[in-house]
């Protein structure tokens, strides 16, 4: 957050307490001619990574920072509970580097297998799971929904990131490359309008009130709160999850 520079400062006594303006730099209103644009300009300006890698190693791949590093904007940017907000995982390939890294940069080291998951035996597992856990906690905490769209032949990590999708409601799409078209087709549904073909008709951040009767106790514990915590806390308890 500091490097960010996204620490809230300290209200001066008596002043109101905002919530979301830290990060108020980093978004723009939908209504805005020049949202569309800086979206275009972003995307049209992405480049492949020129940093030379060895043909024994895998690319450098940070994707737990750059996951909390998202959540760490949106929480900034977005009060919680004022409107629908989502990240979006774009994924080619294992994390490689870093917090969440499921797999090293050398060839010689092989991705964990279905046996090696159910023997303990996958040396990075623990503490990539772990990790995204505690993202996945931070994403419900905040109302976030956490959309995945894996598209490699190799094994990307899904299986440690599952809780941010599954927690969340979110979205995953599993294909082989980014020029499929079923890529292209799922990408367009997640912003198509309520009169568009497609349209999926998702809803965020509902809240959940329960009314019991007199004669009826509610234990301790959070009596109003939102679907999506209470789904997170209950329901995946269970085995299920809050896209139910």
């Amino acid at each position: 957050m500091d490097q960010l520079g996204l620490r809230p400062t300290a209200p001066r006594p008596g002043a109101p307490v905002q919530q979301g303006v830290a990060g108020r730099q980093f978004i723009l209103p939908l209504a805005d001619t020049n949202c569309e644009t800086s979206i275009n300009n972003v995307l049209g300006d992405l480049q492949r990574d020129a940093y030379p890698v060895s043909s024994d190693q895998r690319p450098a791949r940070c994707t737990g920072t750059a996951m909390q590093v998202a959540e760490a904007l949106m929480s900034a940017s977005v009060p919680p509970g004022s409107c629908m907000a989502r990240i979006m995982l774009f994924t080619g390939g294992p994390g490689t580097e870093g917090m969440g890294k499921v797999i090293g940069r050398d060839l010689t080291e092989e991705i964990r297998s279905h046996k090696d998951l159910a023997k303990d035996a996958a040396p990075h597992f623990r503490k990539a799971k772990k990790f995204y856990d505690g993202l996945a906690a931070e994403m419900v905490a905040h109302g976030h929904i956490c959309d995945v769209f894996s598209c490699a032949l190799d094994n990307t990590g899904l299986y440690e990131q599952k809780e941010m999708v599954q927690l969340t409601g979110g979205q995953c799409v599993l294909i082989d490359t980014f020029n499929n078209v079923v890529f292209k087709d799922s990408l367009k549904r997640m912003f198509a309008g309520e009169a568009e073909e497609g349209f999926l008709g998702m809803s965020s951040h509902a809240t959940l009130e329960v009314l019991p009767s007199r004669d009826i106790k509610v234990g301790p514990g959070r009596q109003q709160g939102s679907v999506q915590q209470a789904c997170a806390a209950g329901l995946c308890a269970a085995g299920l999850c809050a896209a139910g």
